[in-house]
């Protein structure tokens, strides 16, 4: 078994997102929400914090805050009885989980049930206008997907601030 070393500034805090998706496979649910909200959100309130472990590691491998997400305005839930969320298994190593996770997003986002907060603009060229375009989108859609296992069930949301890595699991 190994020990795990200290804990080291990583996640909500320092990642380069947009959006996040925290997949919930026991609830059969993700969390869709803009980095910016949840990060005002957090700064808000002073919400409980909680460690988590990785299996075969000996000790904490990260930490983060338990986050209530029923209720707040700025979560999006996308929930689906589709075979997504077959394959999943609590006991699966945390890489695993994690490339399943993206591959629920990945599906939620064929199927047009992903949210994508965008900047649109009103055509004002009446050449373009006439050939069918009224509106133009842009966006920019970073998202870092999370295998947030129970989510669901327990209304907590795992909002890693702390982690080290040591069986390099990605």
């Amino acid at each position: 078994m190994i020990v795990a070393p200290e804990l080291q500034p990583h996640g909500i805090r320092n990642e380069d997102s947009y959006i996040r998706a925290h997949v919930s496979p026991t609830a059969r649910k993700i969390l869709v929400f803009r980095t910016a909200d949840m990060l005002a959100n957090i700064n808000q309130n002073n919400y409980r914090t909680a460690s988590a472990g990785q299996n075969g590691v000996l000790g904490i491998t990260a930490r983060g805050y338990l986050v209530p997400w029923r209720g707040l305005p700025f979560i999006r839930c996308i929930e689906s009885k589709k075979p997504w969320w077959n394959n999943f298994a609590d006991s699966q190593p945390e890489g695993q989980k994690g490339k399943r996770a993206v591959d629920v997003v990945v599906m939620a986002m064929t199927a047009g049930k992903f949210p994508f907060w965008v900047e649109p603009h009103i055509v004002t060229d009446v050449n373009i206008d006439i050939k069918g375009t009224d509106l133009t989108v842009e966006g920019t859609w970073r998202i870092q997907v999370k295998c947030d296992f129970n989510a669901g069930i327990t209304g907590n949301l795992f909002i890693q601030f702390e982690e080290c890595n040591p069986m390099k699991r990605y």
